[in-house]
């Protein structure tokens, strides 16, 4: 992601002007019976008394960062659907397909769409004024595919040096500052997920 984000700051592809995240992967299972099949090895992620969603925010609550930081922009409003596609509410109290989009405040478009049903994978999009940018799926994981006026390329993404999470909370005590991502910015990403779930269910666009 790093990467990605310093080819959109350096102007790769010219100003973003839409993003696509889509996630299509089967039922959550239950960690103590993986390879159990049915309801009853879905787990708790399927539960509605302990969850406020399904699919949709299972895949949206890591996107939503993730666009933020790619982006470094904010989202402001925000249309959405969420349904059972496959499973009815009688079987599944919560969505297995969900898509909302959202308008940041630079005005690129972001479709998030997530399902449990369609065992593919997941991928990313990007077209900007000059050109676009994609990973996942068919794209080798150690590359993004880039097209611009000079066709397609493959850019390999360099090795950075990892910082393992835990010396980095230890780091951030040791210091007395915040983690990079800390507890606040979670409760953004949140309210903002929560924000498409009253979108949906109110039947237009709001605001973020």
């Amino acid at each position: 992601l790093r990467f990605v984000r310093g080819l959109l700051r350096h102007g790769a592809i010219g100003r973003v002007l839409t993003v696509t995240a889509t996630s299509r992967w089967g039922m959550p299972q239950a960690w103590w019976d993986a390879k159990g099949a049915g309801r009853k090895a879905w787990g708790w992620w399927t539960d509605a008394r302990q969850v406020p969603g399904g699919a949709w925010i299972d895949h949206a609550i890591y996107a939503i960062p993730l666009t933020r930081y790619l982006l470094d922009d904010r989202p402001v409003r925000v249309s959405a659907t969420m349904a059972n596609v496959k499973y009815p509410r009688s079987r599944l109290p919560v969505e297995d397909y969900g898509i909302a989009t959202y308008t940041y405040a630079k005005g690129a478009r972001v479709t998030m769409e997530y399902d449990w049903i369609g065992q593919l994978g997941g991928w990313h999009m990007i077209a900007g004024e000059r050109g676009s940018l994609r990973w996942g799926l068919d794209v080798p994981g150690d590359v993004v595919e880039m097209r611009d006026r000079k066709g397609v390329r493959r850019l390999k993404i360099p090795k950075w040096k990892e910082v393992h999470v835990l010396d980095h909370l230890l780091d951030a005590l040791d210091h007395r500052r915040e983690t990079v991502h800390p507890v606040a910015h979670a409760v953004e990403n949140l309210r903002v997920a929560l924000r498409a779930y009253a979108a949906a269910k109110a039947g237009r666009t709001l605001s973020v």
